[in-house]
C-alpha cells in the first residue's frame, strides 16, 4: 500500500548535511489553491497539487527542497538560495491546461492573448503522448510534441485541410504561439520553434506531469536570511 499523501510531501525534503534543516533555505513561498469555481478546493486537492509541485521542482534538479502543507490549506515551499525564482515561480504557478484550438477564417489571435471562449478546441492535454524539449535544424532550442495515435490521425486530418490557416497552441487559457499550417502533419509528432531553452524546460516539465487541480495563487515569496547558526561564506 502506497503511504500516505502527506507524509509523501512532509518528507520531500532531502539534507545533504547536518546543518539546521533552515540553513540550505534561500527562499520561502506560500501559496493558496482555488478551485475553477472559485470554491475551497478541499484537502485531497491541496495534499495533490503540493505532490505535483513537489514533482516539477524535483525535475529541475534541485536536491534541496520543500515542499509541505499547512492545516488552513496553505502549500509552503522552501528553496535553495541557487534558485533562479523568475523561473521556479512560473514552475509552481503555472495550471498547465494545453489545448490545440483551430482558428476560423477571420480570426486571428497573438501570442498572450487569451483564447476566446466561443472556439472549441481539436483536443486537449488528453491528446499529448511525451513532451521533451529538443532542437531545431538550426541548433536554436524548441519543445518536441508526440501525440497519441488517436490524436495523430485527428491532427492530420484537420491540418490536411487548413493549410494556410492559422491554429492556436494554448496554455491556461493564454495563447502561447499561433503559427500557419504550412502543409499536413501525419506521425503525430510537432515542433514548437523560437522559444527559449528555459521555457522548453520549463514547459516540458509542467506538460509531463498532470495540470494542478485548480489556480495556485501565490500569497507571498521571498529570500530567507540565513540563520545565526549557518556558516558563512
Amino acid at each position: 500500500m502506497p503511504p500516505p499523501l502527506l507524509m509523501i510531501v512532509a518528507t520531500a525534503c532531502v539534507a545533504l548535511n547536518p546543518l539546521p534543516t533552515n540553513c540550505w533555505i534561500g527562499f520561502h513561498g506560500e501559496y493558496q489553491l482555488v478551485a475553477t469555481d472559485g470554491s475551497d478546493p478541499g484537502a485531497a486537492a491541496v495534499e495533490e497539487a503540493a505532490l505535483i509541485i513537489h514533482a516539477r521542482v524535483s525535475r529541475i534538479g534541485f536536491a534541496d527542497f520543500e515542499v509541505r502543507t499547512r492545516s488552513d490549506g496553505v502549500i509552503d515551499i522552501d528553496l535553495p538560495p541557487t534558485a533562479d525564482q523568475i523561473d521556479v515561480r512560473e514552475l509552481i504557478r503555472v495550471r498547465g491546461e494545453f489545448a490545440v484550438v483551430p482558428l476560423p477564417e477571420g480570426v486571428s489571435v497573438d501570442e498572450g492573448d487569451p483564447i476566446p471562449a466561443d472556439l472549441a478546441p481539436l483536443f486537449g492535454r488528453e491528446a499529448l503522448q511525451q513532451v521533451r524539449p529538443g532542437g531545431d535544424q538550426h541548433g536554436g532550442s524548441a519543445l518536441d510534441i508526440e501525440l497519441t495515435p488517436g490524436a495523430a490521425g485527428t491532427f492530420a486530418d484537420y491540418t490536411g485541410r487548413s493549410v494556410g490557416q492559422q491554429f492556436a497552441i494554448v496554455i491556461d487559457g493564454v495563447v502561447f504561439t499561433a503559427p500557419v499550417i504550412q502543409a499536413r502533419i501525419d506521425g503525430g509528432e510537432a515542433q514548437i520553434v523560437g522559444i527559449d531553452v528555459d521555457v522548453a524546460n520549463r514547459l516540458a516539465t509542467i506538460l509531463s506531469l498532470p495540470p494542478l487541480p485548480g489556480t495556485l495563487n501565490e500569497l507571498s515569496f521571498s529570500a530567507v536570511d540565513p540563520q545565526p547558526a549557518c556558516p558563512r561564506t
